[in-house]
């Protein structure tokens, strides 16, 4: 597999809003009601999220999206 936090950069802010939710267990259907937008735009934006990450389909998507979200360090984690 590619470089993940280079894949998951790819994705706009929206893309990984739809991932995120998707990754908790939402449906389509559910993360358009979450987000005030149509089914048909969600699927739109997971199809646009594979294109952009260079992965081939909505499981690929959510398994990078969970392996970044790992792999990131806590955002209030000091350093010291």
């Amino acid at each position: 597999m590619h470089d993940i936090p280079t894949m998951i950069g790819k994705l706009t802010p929206r893309q990984l809003q739809i991932v995120e939710l998707l990754a908790q267990g939402n449906s389509n259907k559910q993360t358009g009601y979450l987000l005030s937008i149509k089914q048909d735009s969600v699927k739109r934006h997971i199809m646009d999220a594979c294109r952009r990450s260079g992965v081939e389909n909505r499981t690929q998507l959510i398994v990078i999206y969970a392996m970044w979200e790992v792999m990131k360090p806590p955002v209030n984690c000091l350093i010291g």
